[in-house]
Order: C-alpha cells, then structure tokens, then sequence
C-alpha cells in the first residue's frame, strides 16, 4: 500500500538515519516499481491520486530524492490542481464523482509535498492563496476523507507555517478551535493532528493535554491503539453511502502518533526568537 508505506516511511526518517537503514531502501524500492506518470495510488489496485503522491514525494525527500526518471513531483501533482489551485483527489469528475472536486485535506498536502521537493515551483504561493481563501469559506476546513477536521487543520497549519507563515486571523481562530477541540477527542489519530496543530499555533496548554492523552493511550508494546477515523464517502454524493473505517492493526494511529511526536521534539529544540 504506497499510501501506508509512504507515511510510516516519512515518519520513520525522523528517527533513524536513512543511509543506515536497509529498510528504508527497500520501502523505496517497492514505491519505485509502483509509479505511474500520475504518480501513486492508494494501493496496488486503486488509482493514482493525489495524496498518495504527495505522500510519497515527501518520504523520497526525506531520502535525498527529488525525482525519479521521468517523473517529478511537479509533473506528477499538478495533474490534481483544479483552475484555482486548490487540490482533488483524483483528477476526473467525471470518473470519480465527489473524489475529484476540490478537498481541503488533500490542497495544503500537495502544497508542502512541493515545498519539500521543489521549493522554487510557481505553484506553491498559488496553493497558498487557494488555501487561505478555502478557509475564508467557513472560517475552517472541512473533511472529506476522514470524521474530523483536525487532520485538516494540521495539514493546512503545516503548510502555511512553512510557505510564509500562517495568518494572523487564522492563528488567533485556530487556537480557539484548538481549544474547544481537545476536551472532545479521544482516538489516536486526531490527538495526534491536535498536539501537530498546537505546535504550529504555539498553544502551549493544549500541548501539555494532547502530549498527555497520547502518553496514556501507548499500550504495552509501544503501539497506540486504533482509530476509526478513514472515511469512504459516496461517489455521487458524498453524504450518501458514507463508510467509516478503522486501522485494524493500527498501523496509521500508530504512525501519526510517532509523527505528532517527532515533530514536537524539533520544536522543542529549536531555539525561540526572544523577540517573539
């Protein structure tokens, strides 16, 4: 599952050193057989859409590889940008219905995928502007693919952080809805999107709640437990023939968890502005 395969492979980089790890080489290798001129499907049968790709562009990145043969990141993610360079997740509507109409999960993903690979690309400051206007729509993003909107919230908080900063009015909305947010979540997977977004909104008492929950839920054998967050909405219309599925062996609960913490170990040690 190039999906899997790439996220846990991002997640691992953080930990070990790739040029010391045969796992790392042969995670590559089984993404390099997988590629398409779109890019990257979800798994062996599904086809290429964007937030494999962009998930996988990451993880080569973090391996030192901003290409492969005939394809790029740009080359292969810009196929998902509709006319306002917001992001679908796969290319034709007329192939996959509501799967391929402007996603706000899957917009600012392509945008730091890009950033990490190619950071000059023209199209990120467009991504960045169709990002904050999708915001501007509900004073939030919305989900598509999972049950909340908290990964949305990361994903988009991560990317505006790193292409010139995240607006102000949205800094200040964000930690009120970070706020009220923390004291309904319970699943792995969303308090780990809380403590990313808490990191990026410097909202340093969610921080210290969401670090906690995480801490208690670790199980024995260093895993976290499941999270029933994936959804797989309706092709036609995605409030119809809505399935919510979990990671039964919690592969992704565990990774994002590992992630979240990864990420706050960086900012813990990066030195503070004492101007800020």
């Amino acid at each position: 599952m190039a999906w899997t395969t790439a996220y846990i492979g991002y997640t691992l980089t953080f930990i070990a050193l790739p040029e010391d790890n045969e796992v790392f080489e042969k995670a590559a290798n089984a993404l390099y057989q997988l590629k398409t001129k779109k890019g990257w499907g979800y798994n062996n049968e599904a086809s290429s859409d964007a937030d494999s790709t962009a998930w996988v562009w990451r993880f080569f990145s973090r391996l030192g590889v901003n290409e492969l043969g005939d394809i790029t990141p740009e080359s292969t993610l810009k196929q998902y940008l509709c006319d306002n360079f917001s992001a679908r997740t796969f290319p034709s509507k007329d192939q996959f219905g509501t799967w391929a109409v402007q996603h706000d999960e899957v917009t600012p993903l392509v945008g730091v995928s890009l950033f990490e690979t190619e950071p000059i690309s023209m199209l990120i400051e467009k991504i960045r502007k169709a990002v904050i206007e999708s915001w501007h729509k509900n004073r939030s993003w919305m989900p598509f693919w999972w049950t909340d909107d908290a990964y949305a919230w990361a994903k988009n908080l991560e990317f505006l952080k790193v292409s010139g900063g995240i607006p102000d009015n949205i800094f200040s909305v964000g930690q009120q809805w970070l706020t009220n947010k923390t004291l309904f979540v319970e699943n792995t997977f969303d308090i780990a999107q809380l403590l990313t977004c808490s990191i990026f909104l410097d909202s340093h008492d969610v921080l210290e709640q969401a670090l906690i929950k995480i801490e208690q839920m670790q199980l024995e054998d260093g895993s976290w437990p499941s999270s029933k967050t994936l959804v797989v909405p309706g092709q036609k219309d995605e409030r119809e023939e809505r399935e919510v599925f979990s990671d039964t062996q919690s592969i992704m609960s565990t990774g994002s968890a590992l992630l979240a913490l990864c990420l706050l170990h960086q900012y813990l040690i990066t030195p503070k502005d004492p101007n800020i």
